[in-house]
């Protein structure tokens, strides 16, 4: 079924606007370089991946197995990657697509009820920062987000009465997204989802119309056959994946706080409860704009949703940030699962306003000024040099630039993960002890070093030295051969 457009004035000011801010964050992703460390890593592990062939292992360079994160958004960066060229825009494309079906599950979930409801849900959640910058960010998050969303909307909609088709269409939504959670992040899928499941189950007393209304055994029999096989074949081509990954990933990570045991980064270590502050930021700017609104008049305490359902996104809403208000380490993306269910509920409180025009040029302005700041956002980035002081892609388009064939390009001490995706595999690490001589040896050499190590080189390799370019914590340096 296509999508129903609104068809009055205002309402179709939304929409232009809601089509503005999609297109602007879409072109936005070619304008900036890959951060390291997070999209960097994720897109060059997909690298490796869409350049061996190989779907199974997840590779962080030629000897090491990555265990933190599981398959499936690896396989969209790598797809992208294959179809669009190995770039930023390759990379993020993939990432952007699965937010586009995230709003589009919840316009499908909202426009039961009516289209107003839908159009502003996919506003409020379009419009939200987090869910904003994530739509295109090179993660692992957007895949769990639809995967959790979709679990979730296909519950209610089989809870609901749907048969025949729409009951086959909903169970294919609630099983298909945890299968799409499970092989996006792991168990936290059927954590983020049960709870909220059960919780409005008990709260509703609705235990026999949940059991006989869903097909539970046959749909987790289908998960199992979905999500099993990568699962036993990564652990036989890596042993040791499965104990890191569900016990160091899904247990000391969140318990523990400043874990140790993290083979890949350091732990964010933050104070039990930041999740809540780290929500608040997620759901800038309306935060801040529909208690000003209500204040102002402009919005009603009355609300389009029944209670029931009110209070399962209620439940959905909530149960992420509790969840992590016990973990020791987080991210602020921990709290996306809950964007999409915080737009409907609040959506089901702007489509009631008795002044619906007031309260959709409302959405619509501040979608427009969101699309205005993307591209403001990248210039200023740009010039105050934030983009690439994390990222290696300056220094290494200044190699390719300037390189002969056969004047290779090192990173002290290791290659990061920007230059190992932007050279696609072809620097390597130059480590102070055993291979500085190669600096001396003959040979034009171009090597990155970060600021603060430079220093630690011999001063009689530092005066031969030639600055090639200079991002404020990395300079890409070289050598000249003897006599040269």
């Amino acid at each position: 079924m296509s999508p129903e457009l609104p068809n009055d004035r205002t309402s179709r000011l939304l929409l232009a606007a809601l089509l503005l801010l999609g297109l602007a964050r879409l072109l936005s992703l070619a304008f900036y370089p890959l951060m390291d460390m997070t999209e960097a890593r994720y897109a060059d592990i997909a690298r490796r991946m869409a350049e061996s062939g190989d779907w199974v292992t997840l590779w962080l360079d030629d000897m090491r197995s990555f265990w933190g994160k599981p398959a499936l958004s690896f396989w969209a960066t790598a797809a992208g990657l294959k179809l669009f060229g190995v770039s930023a825009w390759g990379a993020r494309v993939p990432h952007f697509l699965l937010g586009l079906g995230v709003a589009a599950t919840l316009w499908w979930q909202a426009r039961a009820q009516s289209p107003r409801l839908a159009w502003h849900a996919v506003a409020l959640l379009a419009g939200s920062l987090l869910f904003l910058l994530s739509a295109g960010a090179v993660m692992t998050d957007m895949a769990l987000v639809l995967g959790t969303t979709l679990a979730m909307c296909g519950f209610w909609w089989r809870i609901g009465g749907r048969s025949g088709r729409d009951g086959l269409a909903a169970s294919a939504a609630l099983f298909g997204g945890l299968a799409i959670g499970l092989l996006a992040k792991g168990p936290l899928a059927l954590v983020l989802c049960s709870v909220p499941i059960v919780g409005w189950v008990l709260w509703q007393r609705q235990w026999t119309q949940a059991w006989r209304a869903v097909p539970w055994i046959r749909g987790f029999a289908v998960v199992l056959l979905l999500v099993l096989p990568w699962y036993l074949l990564a652990e036989q081509r890596s042993p040791g994946f499965l104990h890191y990954f569900i016990v160091g990933e899904h247990i000391d990570r969140f318990l523990v706080r400043g874990w140790t045991g993290d083979l890949y980064s350091n732990a964010h270590g933050m104070p039990r409860g930041m999740v809540w502050l780290y929500a608040l930021a997620a759901a800038l700017p309306w935060a801040l704009v529909l208690p000003l609104a209500a204040l102002a008049g402009g919005l009603q305490r009355s609300h389009v949703l029944p209670v029931p359902q009110r209070r399962y996104l209620l439940l959905w809403v909530l149960w992420p940030c509790v969840f992590f208000s016990l973990a020791g380490n987080i991210l602020w993306t921990y709290v996306l699962p809950s964007m999409p269910a915080l737009a409907l509920l609040c959506a089901g409180w702007t489509a009631a306003a008795t002044r619906p025009q007031r309260v959709d040029r409302l959405l619509a302005a501040v979608l427009v000024l969101l699309a205005l700041a993307i591209p403001a956002a990248l210039v200023a980035g740009h010039r105050s040099g934030k983009f690439e002081r994390h990222s290696l892609q300056p220094l290494v388009q200044a190699y390719l630039r300037l390189a002969k064939p056969g004047e290779a390009l090192m990173e002290v001490p290791s290659v990061s993960f920007s230059t190992d995706f932007y050279i696609q595999g072809r620097a390597r690490g130059l480590r102070y002890g055993e291979d500085l001589p190669e600096l001396a040896g003959g040979r034009v050499v171009y090597v990155i070093i970060a600021n603060d190590r430079w220093t630690a080189l011999p001063q009689s390799l530092r005066d031969q030295a030639t600055v090639i370019a200079d991002t404020g914590r990395n300079t890409l340096f070289r050598w000249p051969a003897k006599g040269g």
